[in-house]
């Protein structure tokens, strides 16, 4: 087994018995695609932080990674920057719907697939799409990013910044 990020994350662990009462399981968060509405609810409010570091967060609600994250939020129409714990009740209902049918369509893909391929590979609207048009239907706004040391978050800012770019992390501290 090889890993191709610098993070060295990956691992395999021989467990005797339960796993989900032993490490690397115990700790996880509910899954994200069997969260109820008022599951989701409670653990937004408990997180108060950028919404995408709290969905990304396997300790918070587990399943869900940066691609599908990304998809998640343009599907729902919000700011990867908004504050989790400060979601009204509808922007919570349509990241619940979001999470539902992202992750869905997810898998269902990964069925047809025959190997397991890069997030690249796999369809997507906003992920690695920076500098491209937006798929949203009428949009006409080129897909953004906010760089960090090791990853990106893409975001349509027409859809979900109101026209607002994102300040770019790897920059911004420049242009002070």
């Amino acid at each position: 087994m090889t890993e191709a990020g610098t993070e060295r994350k990956e691992g395999i662990w021989a467990v005797d018995g339960d796993p989900l009462g032993q490490e690397p399981l115990l700790g996880l968060g509910p899954e994200a695609t069997s969260l109820s509405l008022d599951d989701l609810t409670s653990i937004l409010a408990a997180h108060s932080g950028r919404i995408h570091g709290v969905l990304r967060s396997q300790k918070a609600l587990s399943g869900l990674g940066r691609m599908l994250t990304n998809e998640v939020l343009f599907d729902a129409g919000l700011s990867p920057f908004a504050n989790a714990a400060k979601l009204g009740s509808d922007e919570i209902a349509r990241l619940h719907a979001s999470i539902a049918s992202i992750a869905e369509a997810a898998l269902e893909h990964e069925r047809t697939l025959d190997d397991i391929g890069s997030s690249s590979d796999r369809p997507s609207k906003v992920h690695n799409r920076a500098g491209m048009p937006c798929l949203d239907e009428g949009c006409h706004q080129k897909i953004a990013a906010v760089e960090y040391r090791a990853y990106k978050v893409f975001y349509c800012p027409a859809r979900q910044t109101a026209g607002k770019q994102l300040a770019d992390n790897t920059t911004s501290k420049f242009l002070r």
